[in-house]
């Protein structure tokens, strides 16, 4: 059984989770203590269960900070709660959803869609309960690996797990996992952060932080308005032709920003050119250590439909978990550091509503 989060249809980052109220997800999560808090910062910690631990007396749990909700036998599979960050208090911030995984490869899809859906100011919480690993496709694992589930492909047959991931920034999650033959109870994982923090609309631009060079990028496929932004240090660049837009941003202020065009919806060559470029820029900067260097890849209205296998696997390469789930015509956008494999954003638009551009995605450079 699954409740999803309603998210309206609108840009990812004009939404906000306070038109969502504190609630359960058929009865799956009890709110244990119903005082309503609007602290400054917020802690969330997080414990999985799976089958032997629930059977051994325990239950799941996630903590905003006094506020407890457990998840017991009748929330198997993987229970979100999703906090948002630029809600006006929390009682508004708080959306839950349970997600059988174990029951219904359908409900990976919802999983996916739900998780393109989070705008950036959220903070998601995750544990397994029970077993989540059955029924879960390749498309709801990539889902995951992109808020930051590292661990999240150890997680087996009836395995504990606990995730808490700043959309924002998924290669600061913590997260936990236990097999089943250990019990299956996860350690505890947990996660301060300030509340309250500003929205990031589309007009809003990024700021530097001291030395830290910092990229922003969004993506509109072709129903959303076949368009993509790339913000470096507070300047916008807009694209509007389409296809796969790379940006090469060097930490080094003094020089310009690389910018290279390909037509992969079109061209089955394109692809090939693709492979190449992203090969041998990967090479060229993990060799010069000392000259750190991001890349932006953004797609542009279609970037999918006739785009070859090989090109799919260089931006694998580069960390990407989503790029082989995009469909044609939806959004998809990626930043990465290339000397440093671990450190990537990335966001797909839903495939289900097509005129939604990606969230926007950051990173520090």
């Amino acid at each position: 059984m699954t409740k999803n989060i309603d998210f309206l249809d609108c840009d990812p980052s004009d939404i906000n989770l306070s038109s969502m109220s504190l609630s359960s997800s058929n009865n799956a999560a009890t709110n244990q203590r119903g005082n309503t808090l609007t602290p400054t910062t917020m802690t969330v910690t997080a414990q999985g269960a799976g089958l032997q631990a629930l059977l051994d007396g325990h239950e799941a749990s996630i903590t905003i900070n006094d506020q407890t909700f457990t998840f017991g036998l009748f929330s198997r599979g993987i229970n979100m709660i999703v906090v948002d960050t630029a809600a006006a208090n929390m009682q508004k911030a708080v959306a839950i959803s349970t997600f059988d995984t174990h029951g219904s490869e359908c409900l990976s899809g919802s999983l996916a869609e739900t998780i393109a859906m989070i705008p950036e100011t959220a903070v998601v919480a995750i544990v397994v309960v029970d077993e989540a690993s059955m029924s879960l496709t390749k498309r709801g694992r990539a889902a995951m690996a992109s808020i930051g589930a590292r661990l999240f492909p150890r997680c087996g047959w009836r395995d504990g797990y606990a995730l808490i991931t700043p959309v924002r920034s998924p290669y600061l999650a913590v997260e936990a996992h236990k097999p089943d033959a250990e019990g299956g109870l996860t350690d505890q994982v947990s996660l301060t952060f300030e509340f309250g923090a500003p929205n990031v609309p589309s007009a809003l631009p990024a700021e530097s932080t001291g030395e830290l060079r910092l990229i922003k990028a969004r993506s509109a496929g072709r129903n959303a308005g076949s368009f993509a932004e790339v913000v470096v240090d507070g300047v916008t660049e807009r694209f509007t032709e389409q296809g796969l837009q790379v940006v090469i941003v060097l930490k080094d202020r003094k020089m310009p920003l690389f910018k290279a065009l390909f037509q992969t919806h079109v061209d089955e060559k394109e692809s090939e050119l693709l492979f190449w470029f992203l090969a041998d820029q990967q090479a060229k900067w993990r060799r010069k250590k000392d000259t750190p260097a991001a890349i932006v890849c953004v797609a542009v209205g279609d970037m999918a439909r006739r785009m070859q296998p090989k090109a799919t696997t260089v931006l694998q390469k580069l960390g990407s978990q989503l790029v082989s789930h995009v469909e044609n015509g939806v959004g998809f956008a990626m930043i990465a550091k290339l000397h440093a494999r671990e450190s990537i954003v990335e966001a797909q638009a839903p495939s289900d509503r097509r005129h939604t551009p990606t969230r926007w995605i950051n990173l520090e450079l």
